[in-house]
Formats: C-alpha cells, sequence, structure tokens
C-alpha cells in the first residue's frame, strides 16, 4: 500500500510539474501587452519646449539690446501681434563689483500672443554677466557669457513655469571667432541649467510636472554652408535646400529667427499621474526657418495684420528622448528626420511603436 501512494504521489507531482512548466512556456512566448499611455510623452515634449523657448526668449532680448533691429524670433511676440511686449535692459551691480557694461535683460510678457500662438504673461529675467569670471563677457555669443534666469509669475498659456533656478552660459571654445587657434567649423554652444516647476489648472485639481538637468545647446548653422531643408513656398509641401547662417561676427549678431539648433541632455523630476523619471535626449532640433504652418496666411483676423503668416510653431524635428515614467515601462522617442516638419513622433513602448502627436 505504502508503494501504491507513492507511485500515485509521484504521479501527480510530475503531471503538476510539466502543468507548470507548460503554463511557464505560454507566458514567455506572449507578446507585450499595449500601451496606450501617452500623455506622459506628450507632457515631457511640452516640458523641454518650454525650457528651449525661455533659453531663446534670452538670446533674442540680449541680442536685440545690441542692434536697433530685434531679430525676428518666430516665438517672440512682436508689434504686428496682439498684446504688449516690452524688452529694456538696466545696470546690474554684483556685490561691489561693477562690470564693464553689464546688463540685465527683461522681457514682460501682457496677454502677449506670439508668432507661435501662444499667450505669454508675467516676466522673464536675465542677469547677463552676474557671475561670468571673464568680466568682458557682455554678450550672448561670447564664450563664457553667462546669465542667470528668474522669472515673475511667468506662464504660457493655462501652465505656470516657476523657476527654482536657472543658468544659461555660454561654452563655445575661447577665441571664437577670430582666433587662429579657433577651428572655421566651430559652432556656437550653450549650457542650460534648470530646475522648473510646471504646473496647470485641471478642472478642480492641480497638474503639477517638474524638470531638474542639464540642456546642452548647439547652433549648427553657424558658419556659412550649412543646408537646411525648407517647404517651398509655392505649395508648401514641397521641400527644397537653401543656406541659412545664424551668426554674423562683424558686426557681432545673431539672427535668432535663422537659428537651426540641437539639443541634447539629461535630467530628471516627476510627471503628474506617472511619478519620478530619468531622461535622456539627444540631438532635438528646431529649425527657427519654417514651421508646420508656415505658410497658413490669417486674412481675416481683426487682430493681425492681413497676410501675416502666422502660427508658426518650431517642434522638434529629429533627435530622440528616452524616459521611464514611475513604474511604467520605457518610453523610447524618436522624432524622425530635418526634412520633415510635423508633430509626430514614433514611441516604442515595451518592443511595441505607436505614432503620437506631440504638438506642443
Amino acid at each position: 500500500m505504502k508503494n501504491k501512494n507513492f507511485t500515485i504521489g509521484l504521479t501527480l507531482l510530475l503531471a503538476s510539474a510539466f502543468f507548470l512548466t507548460d503554463c511557464t512556456k505560454g507566458k514567455k512566448n506572449e507578446p507585450p501587452s499595449p500601451d496606450y499611455e501617452f500623455e506622459s510623452t506628450i507632457e515631457m515634449n511640452r516640458m523641454q519646449i518650454i525650457l528651449s523657448d525661455i533659453h531663446e526668449i534670452c538670446a533674442v532680448t540680449s541680442a536685440g539690446s545690441y542692434s536697433s533691429l530685434l531679430p525676428w524670433m518666430s516665438h517672440t511676440p512682436m508689434t504686428t501681434l496682439q498684446g504688449t511686449n516690452t524688452i529694456n535692459s538696466v545696470a546690474a551691480t554684483v556685490g561691489a563689483t561693477v562690470l564693464p557694461s553689464p546688463l540685465n535683460f527683461e522681457a514682460t510678457f501682457n496677454n502677449t500672443i506670439g508668432k507661435d500662438g501662444h499667450v505669454r504673461n508675467g516676466k522673464l529675467i536675465f542677469y547677463a554677466g552676474a557671475t561670468t569670471t571673464v568680466p568682458a563677457c557682455e554678450y550672448y555669443d561670447q564664450p563664457g557669457w553667462t546669465a542667470v534666469v528668474t522669472g515673475v509669475n511667468y506662464s504660457i498659456d493655462d501652465y505656470s513655469v516657476a523657476i527654482n533656478s536657472m543658468t544659461i552660459t555660454n561654452t563655445t571654445i575661447v577665441g571664437f571667432p577670430a582666433s587662429p587657434n579657433t577651428p572655421s567649423n566651430t559652432a556656437l554652444t550653450w549650457r542650460q541649467d534648470a530646475d522648473v516647476t510646471i504646473t496647470r489648472a485641471v478642472g478642480s485639481s492641480t497638474q503639477t510636472n517638474s524638470f531638474k538637468g542639464t540642456i546642452y545647446k548647439t547652433l549648427l548653422n553657424t558658419n556659412t554652408g550649412v543646408f537646411l531643408s525648407v517647404p517651398t513656398a509655392t505649395n508648401g509641401i514641397g521641400y527644397a535646400q537653401t543656406t541659412f547662417t545664424a551668426y554674423k561676427p562683424s558686426p557681432r549678431q545673431i539672427f535668432c529667427e535663422k537659428q537651426w539648433a540641437s539639443y541634447s541632455g539629461q535630467g530628471n523630476g516627476s510627471l503628474q499621474d506617472a511619478g519620478p523619471y530619468g531622461v535622456t535626449f539627444s540631438g532635438l532640433t528646431r529649425n527657427f526657418n519654417a514651421s508646420p504652418e508656415k505658410f497658413l496666411s490669417i486674412t481675416t483676423s481683426p487682430t493681425i495684420t492681413p497676410g501675416f503668416v502666422t502660427p508658426e510653431r518650431h517642434p522638434f524635428l529629429s533627435g530622440t528622448m528616452s524616459f521611464k515614467p514611475g513604474a511604467k515601462p520605457t518610453r523610447d522617442v524618436d522624432f524622425g528626420s530635418n526634412d520633415h516638419f510635423d508633430y509626430n513622433a514614433k514611441v516604442t513602448i515595451s518592443g511595441i511603436t505607436y505614432d503620437v502627436d506631440c504638438k506642443d
């Protein structure tokens, strides 16, 4: 009887082992489940666009203060659009030392509708030269130039942007552009160290996203001979190769409206409903010469000059971004190639790739 019970028990044990093994094999072969949570990708994209915009507003206000012709930065409000825009400069004193011609740049917005169609309010202040170790650095394009960025009730549309800390530094090789040791193909570069909190009212609750990290900007068309693909003016859907040079050393000036810029970096923070994240991005490019709406003329609006081309947004056209929101799988985002002016991004989650509209 004992042997019989042993035989029956062994048979049941082997059968259970076979069943469990078979189930495990089946699970290993199961395809990944679809993940349709794209809001974290859209918010991450929007956060990086907002940070890029603050950098570019810094560029245009500082560059414009040295010239009687304010560069036509596409997302910077102009007098031809509704709202008011004040850009001015005042002397800056650092402790007991006054640097040669240091300036604080202020950009004030009052329900200002920019050429990108966004509405801005509040103030951005750029304390240029406040922490520079090179006293003669007065210009945005100068190696070693530094600006400490603060904001006063700054918002874009229904997003309030609290700048906890931010510094923009020119990291271009010393001697640019005249030094014989500077290669002819040297590109202007900057570093943006940022800690921001972005909030938005959603119904009776508040949505909060944050970012703390470092962003490196490269002006890809610093020098002559850089070719960009832009839509043709005839139909807005064809493409043509055109040369744009954004920097002219004499007289020194950056034509911000002609920039072709690349952004790379890393950071961390928290996303609403997704939790903490870490993010890396490489080669995110924005072409300020053209946009998906480049040839949409407004002819009926009473607040905009007839025929004025607007809105004119500049999304990321190429490059990659990868982040893991909370317990969710990693999102690998690919913005495509520079010759396609659209808002589409390919987002791969657990091996499945989706098309996501990242219009900011």
